[in-house]
């Protein structure tokens, strides 16, 4: 849809500031394909917002929720997450400040946080709670807070719609040994505000 092509340019304008007039931000990869709306008169509603979380001088984080309903049960909702270099003027993607090889360990990290979720106890398979399988993917659909690393799942994504968006956020302190120069400058940076 054209007109929100436009408005995510200049929403990417507006919060890269310092930036170039045509800013080359990209989608997270695993969501790229449904990065337009919905369209066509099969959608009865449709509803957008961009919420700016994080601006630093050399980093912002904001995310695409969009809702919308074509009939049925329910209404859907999907949530992408943006963590723009205002320097570079690119997306930083996951892989970009996490060290290569630590996904076993950032594996581990993010189903424990969803165990502790869901009160589900070590030994317990993650699909005897509301999961759909005992192992969940990393999503590459990450985010950096004030107070750690957030990975996000939209409903259908790991667990039935009922749950609803999965956000879990994973401390920086438990982070450190995995984040690599790049991702512990810009945690530092965002935890100083």
């Amino acid at each position: 849809m054209k007109i929100n092509k436009l408005v995510f340019a200049l929403l990417a304008a507006l919060v890269l500031g310092a930036c170039s007039s045509s800013p080359k931000v990209s989608p997270v990869p695993s969501i790229e394909e449904d990065a337009e709306p919905p369209q066509g008169p099969k959608y009865l509603e449709y509803s957008e917002n961009y919420e700016v979380t994080i601006s630093t001088p050399s980093l912002v984080v904001f995310n695409w929720h969009r809702d919308y309903y074509s009939g049925g049960a329910h209404g859907m909702q999907e949530k992408t997450w943006y963590v723009i270099d205002k320097k570079a003027n690119e997306t930083i993607r996951r892989s970009d400040v996490f060290k290569p090889g630590s996904e076993g360990q950032l594996q581990e990290l993010i189903e424990s946080a969803l165990r502790k979720r869901d009160k589900l106890e070590s030994y317990e398979a993650l699909s005897s709670g509301v999961y759909f399988e005992d192992t969940v993917e990393i999503t590459d659909n990450y985010f950096f807070s004030r107070t750690g690393v957030g990975f996000h799942w939209d409903p259908y994504e790991i667990a039935p719609y009922s749950e609803g968006i999965i956000e879990i956020i994973l401390p920086y302190g438990d982070l450190r040994s995995l984040l690599n120069q790049k991702g512990l400058a810009l945690a530092e940076e965002v935890q100083k505000g």
